[in-house]
């Protein structure tokens, strides 16, 4: 059996002292989901183990593995704790309705952008960490991810965006790209990372305007990259279309 200590290390030190001591010490009555679950199967799970039960008797961690549609992607954020750099991503799997987050650190999040997952992909995690009080997972050292199918849901005609669509997934090639910019918005604390890029789909040409993570993926970014953008929008900007990326967008840059 893990220390408390090893198992705060396995999951990258994302989770509490009670999360562990749950996870080194905790021998649950009820059964964790035996199979392969969706989505919408472990949040029921979790309805049933919430209802049964008093909070101070709900063991708060169960280790299962998960398969269904990738719904979002958002792209991948760095921080520090202490004198190490880590690096985090949320995956949202599932349907309307029906959806949960799992959070992969560092080589899982990576392994991500690596490997194309892509919005409508179906994807399995094995070996997750599922936290029946916030509702969502955790991928740890022992967590393998893979990619069953791509999607192909992108729009790559740029003539069929339009005015006001929101939440869709364009494809292109890069043939302009700016530096990333600082601005102070209103009303909130620090500066926002801003940048520009523009696309082609070999016939037509749109202007893209990125902010928060979205804008820092252009660091990376070279023209003639071909792009993915996941959950913008599209908006008329000085009588012309435009693409709108931030927090909740994700850009998937497809080497």
């Amino acid at each position: 059996m893990k220390s408390v200590d090893e198992v705060i290390d396995s999951f990258s030190g994302m989770i509490t002292r009670e999360q562990a001591t749950a996870i080194a010490n905790g021998d649950d009555p009820q059964d964790p989901p035996g199979e392969t679950e969706s989505a919408a199967g472990l949040l029921e799970f979790v309805k049933t183990v919430k209802g049964s039960k008093k909070r101070e008797d709900i063991v708060k961690v169960y280790m299962v593995d998960i398969e269904d549609v990738i719904y979002r992607v958002f792209n991948e954020v760095v921080y520090k704790q202490g004198a190490k750099t880590s690096r985090r991503r949320t995956v949202t799997l599932g349907r309307d309705g029906n959806t949960i987050n799992i959070v992969l650190f560092d080589r899982l999040s990576e392994q991500i952008d690596d490997e194309g997952f892509e919005r409508g992909c179906r994807m399995v995690a094995r070996n997750a960490s599922l936290d029946v009080l916030k509702e969502s997972l955790l991928g740890t050292k022992n967590t393998a991810v893979s990619r069953l199918s791509p999607s192909g849901s992108a729009i790559t005609d740029f003539s069929k965006l339009h005015e006001g669509d929101k939440n869709v997934d364009i494809l292109g090639r890069v043939i302009e790209v700016s530096p990333v910019r600082y601005v102070t918005q209103i009303g909130r604390n620090g500066q926002t990372p801003v940048s520009d890029c523009r696309l082609t789909d070999s016939r037509n040409s749109i202007d893209v305007n990125l902010w928060g993570s979205s804008a820092l993926i252009v660091e990376r970014m070279h023209v003639n990259d071909t792009v993915k953008i996941e959950f913008c929008s599209v908006r008329n900007l000085g009588a012309k279309l435009q693409i709108s990326a931030n927090d909740l967008s994700r850009v998937l840059i497809m080497r």
